[in-house]
């Protein structure tokens, strides 16, 4: 313990500057038991109030909020001098309303009000504590008035023209507007760096021109907090995502430029980030990148033999299909994720489980089994053709026969497959092909508003095809 005072005693004399000590202190500190801790915690104050400093001035805002209580809950706050109290009040206040506006709290805003209530004297030089000050009035000001904004710049790798002015957008289902612009710029692995009006036809992969952006949204929208619907990605980059997809929709839609491909967040990368009260810039990011790296000691690299020295066979059509409509899930491009989705398990019913049925029930199935003659009183041009003509024309094959309906064709299979009987129950079976079905008539026939799909569900669309195809697989 006395080592622990002394080390105190040193953090004291330099002026709370030898912040190396205060990590050794805690770390000590922690290591005592209940009765020692409780000897030393009249000490402590100076070394919560380091803490809390350190974290502070280097933006870690949540993590100050744990040292934030130490120091309010502890018995010298009561007895600190009024110019100290007032200091540690204002970073506490901006501590909490950046805190507030990240994890949308609305306790945590109710503590600031409380604390800048209890700050006695504004600072009265115009230096960094009034510059906090400052900013802790901006921001209560634009929270009563809803005029926070967040402002992000990005480039990504994109071959899109530039567009004039800003374009102003709108998504209603997010209660988001923004303003954006877009230049197009030179990419820097091209020999037309100095001159940005060149660009490639189909530039796909953006080898000539890449795109930086600019989206100023009317939200604090943040840059830590894990968007609802992927994990990976910030909210603040899902909704610059879908505000940069709905304008490439609408300049592919305008320049038939069809290999311009939609982004999605972890396309975006290094970009710098500020939030606004008003016109006040109450944080300044530079430089944030999210993205997650992957780091190993072993060469990057796969092969594409075998065992048996043969090279990889090409996957199915289906997951072909099945991957493609991941991509696009990826990019919220949801109505073409569904249908393609659809596309997969319709191919995978027809090449996996009607061969599958044929084996099972020992060819009583043949091929083209489930493809069936429309009977002639069902037959939509029967007022026109007569019982023979509709006949000779099944024979002659101008009347093509008619599929059976996938739940036929999986109730075919239950019937035979002992083994996925024991698996999963007949109305398990028919659930998971409803889910991958879910709108995908209404969007085929264009009866279906796109715009209320939800990522949430689409998702769950394709993990019912993967549990699927691993039940028929196991």
């Amino acid at each position: 313990m006395n080592e622990i005072i002394n080390q105190i005693n040193r953090y004291n004399s330099s002026g709370f500057k030898e912040n190396t000590l205060v990590d050794q202190i805690l770390k000590k500190y922690n290591a005592l038991d209940s009765d020692n801790k409780k000897e030393l915690e009249p000490y402590m104050y100076l070394v919560y109030r380091g803490k809390f400093d350190s974290l502070f001035l280097s933006s870690n805002y949540v993590k100050s909020i744990f040292w934030l209580n130490k120091v309010i809950n502890h018995e010298k706050f009561k007895i600190e001098l009024p110019d100290n109290k007032d200091h540690f009040l204002i970073e506490a206040v901006n501590s909490l309303l950046i805190v507030y506006l990240e994890k949308e709290n609305i306790d945590l805003l109710s503590r600031a009000k409380k604390y800048f209530k209890n700050i006695k004297e504004v600072p009265p030089r115009i230096n960094s504590l009034k510059e906090i000050y400052m900013k802790n009035i901006n921001i209560f000001h634009a929270i009563k008035y809803n005029n926070l904004f967040t402002e992000t710049s990005f480039t990504v790798p994109i071959s899109i023209k530039t567009i004039q002015g800003k374009v102003h957008i709108v998504l209603p289902q997010d209660e988001i507007e923004a303003d954006v612009t877009c230049t197009s710029l030179a990419a820097q692995n091209t020999m037309y760096q100095s001159n940005t009006n060149i660009m490639r036809a189909q530039d796909y992969d953006a080898t000539y021109n890449i795109s930086t952006w600019t989206i100023i949204m009317n939200r604090y929208l943040s840059c830590e907090e894990p968007s609802p619907l992927d994990g990976s990605a910030s909210k603040m980059q899902e909704i610059a995502c879908k505000i940069v997809n709905k304008i490439i929709d609408k300049y592919r839609g305008k320049t038939n430029e069809y290999w311009i491909k939609r982004i999605y967040p972890a396309m975006i990368q290094g970009h710098s980030i500020k939030y606004r009260a008003g016109e006040f810039v109450f944080r300044d990011i530079p430089f944030y990148d999210r993205g997650e790296m992957i780091l190993s000691s072993k060469k990057n690299e796969i092969s594409l033999t075998e065992k048996n020295g043969m090279i990889t066979e090409d996957p199915p059509l289906y997951k072909k299909l099945f991957m493609d409509s991941q991509t696009y899930l990826l990019t919220q491009n949801l109505g073409s994720s569904i249908l393609l989705l659809n596309m997969a398990f319709e191919n995978f019913t027809y090449t996996v489980i009607c061969k599958k049925i044929i084996e099972l029930s020992h060819e009583t199935y043949s091929n083209g089994f489930y493809l069936k003659t429309q009977p002639y009183k069902d037959y939509f041009l029967n007022d026109y053709l007569t019982r023979d003509q509709y006949e000779d024309a099944i024979s002659k094959e101008i009347i093509k026969p008619r599929g059976m309906s996938q739940y036929a064709i999986y109730k075919l299979l239950y019937e035979y497959d002992s083994s996925l009987q024991q698996q999963i129950s007949k109305s398990r079976l028919n659930k998971l092909i409803s889910s991958i079905r879910k709108n995908r008539n209404e969007l085929a026939h264009g009866t279906f508003d796109n715009t209320k799909l939800k990522y949430n569900d689409v998702s769950r669309q394709i993990k019912s095809f993967t549990d699927l195809i691993s039940i028929i697989n196991a």
